[in-house]
């Protein structure tokens, strides 16, 4: 379970089905489940498609450099870019920070203390 304190410190910035309990979490899960379904899906094809492409030039490009590739937190900001681009319309460019944004660091810590719901 998420310490009480950082969940009242995160619930300004995230808040909704991250931070949901129980219950809540049921109907929320439920609820936004509905926007995932194939026929919405489909329509962010050519997005998803064009994200790939992205997550694979930062890929080829990190590699030709001597350090070592965090795959983890590129794929974690690739996810993110998604969640944004399918949410509000706003690509947050975690894939382009090398997965060190802002962005990517708060959903790499609600990613991690969300797990304990699976």
């Amino acid at each position: 379970r998420l310490d009480p304190h950082v969940r009242a410190s995160l619930a300004d910035v995230a808040g909704g089905i991250f931070l949901a309990d129980h219950e809540e979490w049921q109907y929320l899960r439920a609820l936004y489940g509905k926007a995932f379904t194939h026929d919405n899906l489909s329509r962010f094809r050519s997005t998803v498609a064009k994200k790939i492409d992205e997550l694979l030039s930062v890929i080829g490009k990190s590699a030709k450099l001597p350090a070592v590739v965090d795959l983890q937190a590129l794929t974690h900001s690739f996810t993110f870019d998604l969640i944004g681009l399918f949410t509000f319309y706003v690509d947050f460019q975690c894939m382009q920070a090398g997965g060190q944004s802002l962005m990517s660091n708060i959903w790499k810590f609600l990613l991690e203390h969300s797990l304990w719901r699976f």
